[in-house]
């Protein structure tokens, strides 16, 4: 995402099935070790190109398709390393810094999902599933189902092929798997 401000944005699928191109401007504020080429980056993303793969072959290649009746949010947009360019997650804050980033992250949201009258949250991952059931009872909104889907990192599940299988049986199992086709 830091590459292409697209959630899981592995960039040849962004260039591919999304069709966006253009610059990516480097924030003045960033890693040395962790360059912003954008576009040009050729570093592949695999949960990114996990989860596109899967969308893309469910949408029979058509993003027009897939975004008819989806959309795709990162609860926790921030990229955030510690000196040495490791990923530092929500999980590793101290409490006061986590609980401040989260009511920002909730309330945006909140404001997403009824601006766009959601009636399912798919959550990827745990952490997705935890903030969304919170969402849904601090902003009242019952109206709405979570649901989740295994996180497309290989230390979730491990293999590509195990973890479209295990995310095709749970959208199956909650009866929306035809929402991406």
């Amino acid at each position: 995402m830091c590459q292409t401000g697209i959630p899981f944005g592995e960039v040849n699928i962004v260039r591919s099935y999304l069709k966006i191109d253009g610059e990516v401007l480097t924030p003045t504020n960033y890693h040395p070790q962790r360059p912003i080429n954008g576009l040009n980056c050729h570093r592949s993303e695999v949960s990114g190109k996990r989860l596109w793969d899967l969308f893309i072959e469910l949408s029979k290649d058509d993003p027009y398709k897939f975004f008819k009746d989806c959309f795709i949010h990162n609860y926790f947009p921030l990229a955030l390393m510690n000196k040495n360019a490791k990923n530092i997650t929500p999980g590793d804050l101290k409490s006061e810094y986590q609980k401040k980033l989260q009511e920002i992250c909730d309330k945006s949201l909140s404001d997403i999902v009824t601006l766009l009258h959601t009636d399912t949250i798919v959550a990827i991952g745990k952490y997705a599933e935890k903030r969304s059931n919170e969402i849904v009872k601090k902003f009242k909104l019952n109206n709405i189902k979570v649901v989740l889907i295994p996180h497309p990192s290989p230390r979730s599940v491990g293999t590509a092929e195990k973890w479209k299988n295990e995310t095709l049986n749970q959208l199956k199992s909650y009866h929306i798997l035809q929402l991406f086709k």
